[in-house]
């Protein structure tokens, strides 16, 4: 691949993202002072994209459109910066990566599957052997 069409795609990847999510951004700061008035207080500074672990992702994301608190806003500005300077950066490896981690999910998934076959299995035995 030649080098300036890597950077091309880069700089489309980079502009898109700030075309989507600098307005998104800006719209959640200017909700922040009705919010304030409304509430008492600005939202909840730990529902933010890099910090939120205890969220599940879809919380995560109604919560990138919705969270008005200014410390939150400011996180989630900065995760996206990184994650839009990783994609410019390594934009052709985001398909191996996103192979593997599926293949890691389905994996584990069929794991659990298979275990809770074998659990099942152990439980009807039991009940055949106790005679219920």
């Amino acid at each position: 691949m030649d080098g300036a069409l890597y950077f091309t795609i880069s700089w489309y990847i980079a502009y898109a993202m700030i075309a989507f999510f600098v307005p998104v951004l800006l719209f959640r700061l200017f909700r922040t002072i009705p919010y304030y008035v409304k509430n008492g207080n600005m939202g909840n500074d730990d529902n933010d994209l890099m910090f939120g672990w205890s969220k599940d992702s879809k919380g995560r994301i109604y919560n990138l459109f919705n969270e008005t608190h200014p410390g939150a806003i400011l996180m989630d500005a900065v995760t996206l910066a990184g994650v839009g300077v990783a994609l410019f950066i390594a934009w052709g490896l985001v398909p191996i990566v996103a192979t593997g981690a599926l293949l890691v999910y389905s994996i584990t998934k069929y794991a659990q599957y298979l275990r809770n076959r074998h659990l099942k299995k152990l439980e009807f035995v039991d009940k055949l052997k106790s005679g219920e």
